[in-house]
């Protein structure tokens, strides 16, 4: 599942759509030529991208698109650290519980209309009607403008996540006002370095660079993003010629890719979001439920062949945290592969006839279908009958929305969240260890509380270290069990 606060896997999307920096030599070429309309530079991606409101929906709903068309409050260097953007500057009282940020007075909506405090009240507005406010800040409790180009936030609690995540998208009050809702998805308009000209659901969208854009320009005047959802189509239109760039190349082509002398790639790595399988245990009565269960699962499984075999060695993996992220553990080791303890484990369980579906949402990142089968086989393996499902993004969010409210609905399921790789630890370990937001399938009460008071512990050092204890008493649990880090390449 998608992490709903972190846009770290986003940084790769958004720098290099931003500058639409060509990674293969004929991209070069063209990006020096300023590709006009009717040579438009071509990017292939995965996403199909048929709604374009990042207030309204899910992540795993919109396209790369987005990230070109509108912007943030807070940017990001390509190391993850935070720099000016829409809000040129900030102050953050020491408790992380009060925010006043200043605005830029250059930013335009691509309409020419001024971008004020009023867009910023309207965008969040717009987000908690639309219920997804939880994906940006779960202790927001007050937010007003102090003039035009000033906001003030008030946080219920702690919120050291707000800043580091980008805070939330902004979308123009004065548009929506002029052209009604049903426009204002068909035609959106952001203040990003592009707008959006031409719009094919299902196959492309066309954008042109936007002249009136606050910061730097980007070299590409035109771009089309096509939505090619095969990893091999998108790379094979690559090599012909068809695309200049494509987005989540499949690491078994990544090689190839770069041992061809016209064609080179770019990676982000780790990406901010891990693969991992989650074991949801409201139920007492769940088989895994039991510890001897989930450590069986937990021994079953070689990650290190789906890493080195599955995914040709590009990913890592990693116990909990990465290595520069807050709290990193150098001591948490990954669990060892041992199907013959897994098999005793289960016995002593009294276990014999376990089998159960295993979602994973298709399409979402290069190597899930995979990884997906790989586990299954291997708890096959240990005889446990697991069927790897693939599942539509919006459909799995929604099971996994109505498994939230529902204490017997318990599940194993290959996830997607921003857990290893943020640097800043504390928002995505609160999304899936707290039980605070409907996306929390950790069932531990003291590990929920464990999650929380780090969460609201501003002072870097303490939360660190309890970032370290909640890891290790997440590992020794084993509700989580890590599978791999995401690495995006882009060629």
């Amino acid at each position: 599942m998608f992490s709903l606060s972190s846009r770290l896997p986003q940084l790769l999307i958004l720098a290099l759509g931003v500058c639409l920096v060509a990674c293969s030599k004929q991209g070069e070429n063209r990006a020096a030529a300023d590709a006009g309309v009717n040579n438009p530079f071509i990017v292939d991606i995965r996403q199909v991208g048929e709604t374009y409101d990042p207030t309204t929906v899910l992540p795993s709903e919109i396209s790369a698109v987005v990230f070109n068309v509108y912007e943030w409050l807070f940017d990001r260097n390509f190391d993850g650290s935070i720099k000016p953007g829409i809000a040129e500057s900030w102050v953050m009282l020491p408790d992380a519980k009060d925010l006043t940020i200043k605005l830029r007075k250059d930013v335009t909506f691509h309409d020419g209309t001024p971008m004020t405090s009023a867009d910023i009240i309207y965008s969040w507005d717009r987000m908690v009607k639309g219920g997804f406010s939880t994906r940006v800040s779960r202790s927001l409790e007050k937010l007003e403008a102090v003039d035009a180009h000033t906001v003030h936030i008030t946080f219920g609690k702690s919120d050291l996540g707000f800043i580091p995540y980008g805070g939330f998208a902004v979308l123009s009050k004065a548009y929506f006002e002029k052209v009604g809702e049903q426009e204002f998805r068909a035609k959106p308009i952001g203040t990003g370095p592009y707008k959006i000209t031409a719009l094919t659901r299902g196959r492309y969208v066309d954008l042109e660079r936007y002249d009136g854009y606050w910061g730097k320009k980007p070299e590409v005047k035109n771009a089309r993003f096509n939505f090619v959802t095969e990893d091999s189509t998108r790379v094979a239109q690559l090599r012909a010629g068809e695309a200049d760039m494509a987005m989540q190349v499949p690491f078994p082509l990544v090689g190839e890719i770069e041992s061809s002398p016209n064609l080179k790639t770019k990676t982000l790595s780790p990406a901010g979001m891990t693969v991992f399988l989650a074991l949801k245990t409201d139920n007492p009565k769940s088989p895994w439920a039991d510890p001897r269960v989930r450590e069986a699962i937990a021994l079953a499984i070689d990650h290190d062949a789906i890493v080195k075999d599955i995914l040709r060695g590009y990913p890592k993996h990693y116990p909990f945290l990465a290595p520069n992220d807050t709290g990193y553990d150098p001591d948490l080791k990954p669990y060892p592969y041992d199907p013959v303890r897994a098999q005793q484990l289960l016995k002593e369980a009294g276990v014999t006839d376990l089998q159960f579906d295993l979602p994973y949402i298709s399409g979402a990142v290069t190597g899930m279908k995979e990884t997906a089968e790989a586990v299954a086989l291997y708890l096959n393996k240990v005889g446990i009958k697991a069927t790897a499902k693939p599942t539509e993004g919006p459909q799995f969010i929604k099971w996994v929305l109505q498994a939230s409210k529902n204490p017997d609905m318990d599940y194993v399921a290959v996830f997607i969240g921003a857990i290893a790789g943020t640097s800043e630890s504390s928002g995505g370990l609160l999304t899936h260890f707290s039980r605070v937001t409907p996306f929390a399938w950790y069932s531990n009460p003291e590990i929920n509380g464990m999650t929380l008071q780090m969460a609201g512990t501003p002072d870097t050092k303490v939360r660190a270290e309890m970032i370290r204890a909640l890891g290790q008493a997440a590992h020794k649990d084993m509700r989580y069990i890590p599978l791999w880090t995401i690495r995006i390449f882009t060629a």
